[in-house]
Protein backbone atom coordinates (compact mmCIF):
# COMPACT_ATOMS: atom_id res chain seq x y z
CA UNK A 1 0.00 0.00 0.00
CA UNK A 2 1.63 3.24 -0.94
CA UNK A 3 0.21 6.69 0.19
CA UNK A 4 -0.22 9.17 -2.31
CA UNK A 5 -1.89 11.99 -0.71
CA UNK A 6 -3.69 12.52 2.46
CA UNK A 7 -6.46 9.98 2.31
CA UNK A 8 -5.41 8.26 -1.23
CA UNK A 9 -3.53 4.74 -0.17
CA UNK A 10 -3.05 3.30 -3.78
CA UNK A 11 -3.21 -0.71 -3.14
CA UNK A 12 -0.13 -2.50 -5.07
CA UNK A 13 -0.30 -6.37 -6.05
CA UNK A 14 2.92 -8.20 -7.65
CA UNK A 15 4.27 -11.08 -8.98
CA UNK A 16 8.21 -12.08 -7.53
CA UNK A 17 10.73 -13.35 -10.48
CA UNK A 18 13.49 -15.90 -9.33
CA UNK A 19 15.94 -13.40 -10.92
CA UNK A 20 17.88 -11.46 -8.27
CA UNK A 21 18.31 -8.55 -10.99
CA UNK A 22 14.83 -8.47 -12.88
CA UNK A 23 13.20 -5.81 -14.02
CA UNK A 24 10.39 -4.44 -12.65
CA UNK A 25 7.27 -3.42 -14.50
CA UNK A 26 4.75 -1.55 -12.60
CA UNK A 27 1.45 -1.72 -15.32
CA UNK A 28 -1.42 0.17 -14.39
CA UNK A 29 -5.37 -1.52 -15.11
CA UNK A 30 -8.11 -0.04 -17.68
CA UNK A 31 -11.06 1.59 -16.17
CA UNK A 32 -12.74 -0.08 -13.76
CA UNK A 33 -10.91 -3.22 -13.91
CA UNK A 34 -9.14 -4.41 -10.17
CA UNK A 35 -5.59 -5.64 -10.23
CA UNK A 36 -5.98 -8.86 -9.22
CA UNK A 37 -7.42 -9.61 -12.92
CA UNK A 38 -4.12 -8.89 -14.24
CA UNK A 39 -2.22 -11.75 -12.71
CA UNK A 40 -2.07 -14.46 -15.24
CA UNK A 41 -0.40 -11.62 -17.01
CA UNK A 42 2.17 -11.15 -13.87
CA UNK A 43 2.91 -14.67 -13.39
CA UNK A 44 3.72 -15.10 -17.65
CA UNK A 45 5.86 -11.85 -17.09
CA UNK A 46 7.70 -13.36 -13.63
CA UNK A 47 8.59 -16.59 -15.91
CA UNK A 48 10.52 -14.57 -18.17
CA UNK A 49 12.57 -12.79 -15.83
CA UNK A 50 10.09 -9.52 -14.86
CA UNK A 51 8.86 -8.34 -11.83
CA UNK A 52 5.36 -7.69 -12.54
CA UNK A 53 3.73 -5.27 -10.06
CA UNK A 54 0.13 -3.67 -10.93
CA UNK A 55 -1.68 -0.83 -9.07
CA UNK A 56 -5.17 -0.25 -8.06
CA UNK A 57 -5.74 2.95 -9.93
CA UNK A 58 -7.21 5.40 -7.29
CA UNK A 59 -11.02 4.81 -6.57
CA UNK A 60 -11.02 1.22 -7.76
CA UNK A 61 -9.91 -2.33 -6.28
CA UNK A 62 -8.50 -2.29 -3.08
CA UNK A 63 -7.31 1.76 -3.63
CA UNK A 64 -8.59 4.41 -1.59
CA UNK A 65 -10.48 6.62 -1.44
CA UNK A 66 -14.31 5.27 -2.20
CA UNK A 67 -15.52 7.04 -5.26
CA UNK A 68 -18.80 9.68 -4.68
CA UNK A 69 -19.70 13.23 -5.03
CA UNK A 70 -16.71 14.46 -3.56
CA UNK A 71 -14.70 12.86 -5.90
CA UNK A 72 -12.42 15.27 -7.90
CA UNK A 73 -9.62 13.54 -9.66
CA UNK A 74 -9.22 13.04 -12.80
CA UNK A 75 -6.12 12.01 -15.61
CA UNK A 76 -3.83 14.85 -14.45
CA UNK A 77 -4.17 14.07 -10.97
CA UNK A 78 -3.24 10.38 -10.85
CA UNK A 79 -0.60 10.48 -13.28
CA UNK A 80 1.09 13.33 -11.63
CA UNK A 81 0.57 12.39 -7.75
CA UNK A 82 -0.38 8.67 -7.46
CA UNK A 83 2.09 7.45 -10.28
CA UNK A 84 5.62 9.15 -9.26
CA UNK A 85 4.63 7.98 -5.06
CA UNK A 86 4.30 4.66 -6.48
CA UNK A 87 7.64 4.57 -8.73
CA UNK A 88 9.24 6.89 -5.87
CA UNK A 89 8.10 3.54 -3.64
CA UNK A 90 9.32 1.10 -6.39
CA UNK A 91 12.92 2.67 -6.70
CA UNK A 92 13.17 2.87 -2.71
CA UNK A 93 12.24 -1.19 -2.65
CA UNK A 94 14.11 -2.19 -5.73
CA UNK A 95 17.24 0.73 -5.99
CA UNK A 96 19.65 -1.42 -8.46
CA UNK A 97 16.69 -2.16 -11.54
CA UNK A 98 15.68 -1.07 -14.53
CA UNK A 99 11.95 0.17 -13.91
CA UNK A 100 9.49 0.41 -16.49
CA UNK A 101 6.02 1.85 -16.41
CA UNK A 102 3.13 0.67 -18.26
CA UNK A 103 -0.99 -0.26 -18.96
CA UNK A 104 -3.55 -1.64 -20.30
CA UNK A 105 -6.14 1.05 -21.89
CA UNK A 106 -7.00 4.01 -19.25
CA UNK A 107 -3.77 2.66 -17.90
CA UNK A 108 -2.04 2.89 -20.74
CA UNK A 109 -3.43 6.73 -21.30
CA UNK A 110 -2.37 7.98 -17.77
CA UNK A 111 1.04 6.42 -18.04
CA UNK A 112 1.60 8.19 -21.45
CA UNK A 113 0.46 11.12 -19.40
CA UNK A 114 2.86 10.91 -16.88
CA UNK A 115 5.60 10.45 -19.17
CA UNK A 116 5.13 13.72 -19.86
CA UNK A 117 6.04 15.15 -17.23
CA UNK A 118 8.12 12.50 -15.27
CA UNK A 119 10.46 10.46 -17.98
CA UNK A 120 13.76 10.65 -15.91
CA UNK A 121 11.84 8.26 -13.46
CA UNK A 122 11.53 4.99 -15.63
CA UNK A 123 13.28 3.16 -17.99
CA UNK A 124 10.90 2.45 -20.69
CA UNK A 125 7.25 2.50 -21.08
CA UNK A 126 4.79 -0.73 -22.11
CA UNK A 127 1.46 -0.53 -23.46
CA UNK A 128 -1.01 -3.40 -24.21
CA UNK A 129 -3.91 -2.64 -26.01
CA UNK A 130 -3.50 0.65 -24.87
CA UNK A 131 -5.09 3.31 -27.52
CA UNK A 132 -6.29 6.82 -28.05
CA UNK A 133 -9.84 6.43 -28.16
CA UNK A 134 -10.56 9.32 -30.65
CA UNK A 135 -13.99 8.67 -32.43
CA UNK A 136 -12.19 9.61 -36.22
CA UNK A 137 -9.59 6.83 -35.80
CA UNK A 138 -12.25 4.01 -35.15
CA UNK A 139 -14.42 2.15 -37.49
CA UNK A 140 -17.27 3.84 -38.85
CA UNK A 141 -19.73 1.83 -36.65
CA UNK A 142 -17.31 1.58 -33.11
CA UNK A 143 -17.15 5.86 -33.87
CA UNK A 144 -20.56 6.36 -33.44
CA UNK A 145 -20.57 4.42 -30.46
CA UNK A 146 -17.61 6.04 -29.16
CA UNK A 147 -19.90 9.38 -29.27
CA UNK A 148 -22.76 7.84 -28.23
CA UNK A 149 -20.93 6.52 -25.00
CA UNK A 150 -19.39 9.96 -24.19
CA UNK A 151 -22.85 11.68 -24.17
CA UNK A 152 -24.26 8.92 -21.70
CA UNK A 153 -21.78 8.98 -19.67
CA UNK A 154 -21.65 12.70 -19.51
CA UNK A 155 -25.17 12.99 -18.65
CA UNK A 156 -25.54 9.85 -15.83
CA UNK A 157 -21.81 11.10 -14.44
CA UNK A 158 -23.52 15.13 -13.79
CA UNK A 159 -26.60 13.69 -12.93
CA UNK A 160 -25.07 11.24 -9.77
CA UNK A 161 -22.49 13.15 -9.30
CA UNK A 162 -19.97 10.28 -10.23
CA UNK A 163 -19.90 7.78 -13.02
CA UNK A 164 -21.85 4.20 -11.42
CA UNK A 165 -20.46 1.74 -13.70
CA UNK A 166 -20.37 -0.84 -10.87
CA UNK A 167 -24.33 -0.68 -11.39
CA UNK A 168 -24.54 -0.34 -14.83
CA UNK A 169 -21.46 -3.01 -15.81
CA UNK A 170 -19.57 -0.61 -17.78
CA UNK A 171 -16.09 1.22 -16.70
CA UNK A 172 -16.40 0.95 -13.21
CA UNK A 173 -17.27 3.64 -10.48
CA UNK A 174 -15.33 6.60 -11.28
CA UNK A 175 -15.18 10.22 -10.75
CA UNK A 176 -17.01 12.47 -12.80
CA UNK A 177 -14.18 14.28 -13.57
CA UNK A 178 -12.18 11.11 -14.82
CA UNK A 179 -15.18 10.27 -17.19
CA UNK A 180 -14.93 13.90 -18.16
CA UNK A 181 -11.29 13.78 -19.15
CA UNK A 182 -12.10 10.09 -20.92
CA UNK A 183 -15.05 11.77 -22.93
CA UNK A 184 -12.79 14.81 -23.74
CA UNK A 185 -10.09 12.02 -25.31
CA UNK A 186 -12.67 10.52 -27.15
CA UNK A 187 -14.12 13.21 -28.93
CA UNK A 188 -10.88 15.36 -29.50
CA UNK A 189 -7.94 13.07 -29.38
CA UNK A 190 -6.29 15.66 -27.46
CA UNK A 191 -4.13 15.01 -24.30
CA UNK A 192 -5.22 17.53 -22.33
CA UNK A 193 -6.95 17.31 -18.77
CA UNK A 194 -9.29 19.17 -16.51
CA UNK A 195 -6.77 20.68 -13.59
CA UNK A 196 -3.65 21.06 -16.26
CA UNK A 197 -2.19 23.22 -18.66
CA UNK A 198 0.70 20.74 -19.52
CA UNK A 199 1.05 20.70 -22.90
CA UNK A 200 1.32 16.87 -23.52
CA UNK A 201 1.82 16.22 -26.91
CA UNK A 202 4.43 18.53 -26.86
CA UNK A 203 6.75 17.19 -24.34
CA UNK A 204 6.06 13.85 -25.41
CA UNK A 205 7.85 14.98 -28.60
CA UNK A 206 11.08 15.77 -26.76
CA UNK A 207 11.11 12.60 -24.47
CA UNK A 208 14.32 9.73 -25.34
CA UNK A 209 13.30 6.62 -23.19
CA UNK A 210 12.26 4.01 -25.44
CA UNK A 211 8.30 3.04 -25.34
CA UNK A 212 6.78 -0.99 -26.62
CA UNK A 213 3.47 -0.64 -28.29
CA UNK A 214 1.41 -3.82 -28.41
CA UNK A 215 -2.09 -4.07 -30.43
CA UNK A 216 -4.18 -7.29 -29.89
CA UNK A 217 -5.78 -8.97 -32.76
CA UNK A 218 -9.39 -9.39 -31.69
CA UNK A 219 -9.56 -6.26 -29.86
CA UNK A 220 -12.29 -3.88 -31.32
CA UNK A 221 -12.11 -1.40 -28.84
CA UNK A 222 -8.07 -0.75 -28.99
CA UNK A 223 -7.66 -0.85 -33.59
CA UNK A 224 -4.35 -0.82 -35.04
CA UNK A 225 -5.04 2.84 -35.73
CA UNK A 226 -6.17 3.91 -32.41
CA UNK A 227 -2.94 2.36 -30.58
CA UNK A 228 -0.63 4.04 -33.27
CA UNK A 229 -2.23 7.14 -32.15
CA UNK A 230 -1.34 6.63 -28.49
CA UNK A 231 2.36 6.53 -29.28
CA UNK A 232 2.19 9.19 -32.21
CA UNK A 233 3.81 12.20 -30.86
CA UNK A 234 6.86 9.96 -29.24
CA UNK A 235 9.72 10.21 -31.74
CA UNK A 236 9.29 7.65 -33.86
CA UNK A 237 12.77 5.82 -33.48
CA UNK A 238 11.97 5.35 -29.51
CA UNK A 239 8.67 3.17 -30.59
CA UNK A 240 8.43 -0.51 -31.09
CA UNK A 241 5.01 -1.52 -32.38
CA UNK A 242 4.18 -5.12 -32.47
CA UNK A 243 0.91 -6.44 -32.83
CA UNK A 244 -0.03 -9.93 -30.99
CA UNK A 245 -2.18 -12.72 -32.59
CA UNK A 246 -3.00 -14.55 -29.29
CA UNK A 247 -3.76 -19.01 -29.82
CA UNK A 248 -7.44 -18.07 -28.87
CA UNK A 249 -10.04 -15.81 -29.04
CA UNK A 250 -9.93 -13.05 -27.12
CA UNK A 251 -10.84 -9.17 -26.61
CA UNK A 252 -10.09 -5.89 -25.65
CA UNK A 253 -10.49 -7.29 -21.95
CA UNK A 254 -10.36 -11.27 -21.91
CA UNK A 255 -6.21 -10.90 -23.98
CA UNK A 256 -5.09 -10.82 -20.11
CA UNK A 257 -6.38 -14.40 -19.88
CA UNK A 258 -3.65 -15.68 -23.00
CA UNK A 259 -1.24 -13.52 -22.03
CA UNK A 260 2.09 -15.66 -22.38
CA UNK A 261 2.76 -14.56 -25.67
CA UNK A 262 2.43 -10.98 -24.93
CA UNK A 263 4.77 -11.37 -22.12
CA UNK A 264 7.66 -13.05 -24.02
CA UNK A 265 7.48 -10.27 -26.76
CA UNK A 266 8.23 -7.48 -23.36
CA UNK A 267 10.64 -10.02 -22.18
CA UNK A 268 12.54 -9.72 -25.55
CA UNK A 269 12.14 -6.69 -26.00
CA UNK A 270 13.60 -5.44 -22.50
CA UNK A 271 16.56 -7.56 -23.34
CA UNK A 272 17.20 -6.19 -26.83
CA UNK A 273 17.20 -2.77 -24.71
CA UNK A 274 19.30 -3.53 -21.92
CA UNK A 275 21.87 -4.38 -24.83
CA UNK A 276 21.74 -1.64 -26.77
CA UNK A 277 21.91 0.59 -23.42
Amino acid sequence: MVEAAEGVNVAVEGVESATDDAAILVFWPAMGVPARFYHPFAEALAKEGIVALVPDIRGQGASSPVVDRRAKFGYHVVASIDFPAVLTAVRERYPSRRVYVGGHSLGGQLAVTFASRHSPMVDGIVLVAASNPYFRVQPVVTAAKVLFATHLIMVVANTYGFWPGNRLGFMGRQSRVMMRDWAHLARTGQLNFVGSDHAVEDELKKTDIPVLSISVAGDNLAPAKAVDRLVAPFPSEQVTRLHHRPLTKVDHIRWVKDSVGIAQSVAKWMRAFNRSG
